[in-house]
């Protein structure tokens, strides 16, 4: 037992984990369990790099036709930003999401309100803020509040289409007396 688990390979990291750490981390893996590494490109950074030292006329086909040369034809893998970008906060929470307004009746008006430019582009249906407000109440443990804070969701299944986040911010938060 002892001596197999000293024959075990350990990958140390530096986080937090950038793009470039996991293309290495990936390639020493690969190299380790198969004897050679894959070859992973970023197109947006080959685009930089010609963009360095050359004037692109069409910067949209140049990078379509690299892609189709280096992913089609030679079979790298791709790691632009646009296709393996980890999502953030800012990428779920857009502007049109982001709503204030003075104040509500109470907590289920905040959820209906909050709820309203996800469901107005279809990232939830009307059934996702029914179930939110069933499965919860103004002292739920599962919902996390804080300060003048709560995140209120509900499972994919109740009425979710897509993955999105809303903001409300009320200028006078909701008193606990409205329970």
């Amino acid at each position: 037992m002892i001596s197999r688990l000293l024959s075990k390979k350990l990958f140390v990291v530096n986080l937090p984990l950038t793009q470039n750490g996991k293309n290495k981390l990936r390639n020493m893996v690969t190299r380790e369990v198969y004897g050679s590494s894959s070859v992973v490109l970023n197109v947006d950074r080959i685009l930089e790099i010609i963009d360095e030292s050359s004037e692109i006329k069409d910067r949209k086909k140049l990078k379509a036709d690299i892609k189709k040369y280096l992913f089609d034809e030679l079979g790298a893998e791709d790691v632009s930003a646009e296709e393996n970008e980890t999502p953030n906060l800012s990428g779920f929470i857009t502007d049109n999401h982001i709503q204030i307004t003075e104040q509500v009746i109470d907590w289920k008006q905040a959820i209906e309100i909050a709820s309203m430019p996800l469901l107005k582009e279809g990232y939830i249906n009307q059934s996702y803020v029914q179930a939110m407000l069933d499965q919860y109440s103004w002292d739920s443990r599962t919902v996390i509040w804080g300060y003048d804070m709560a995140l209120v969701h509900s499972k994919p299944s109740a009425g979710g289409n897509r993955v999105g986040m809303a903001l409300l911010k009320l200028k006078k938060g909701v008193a606990r007396s409205h329970i």
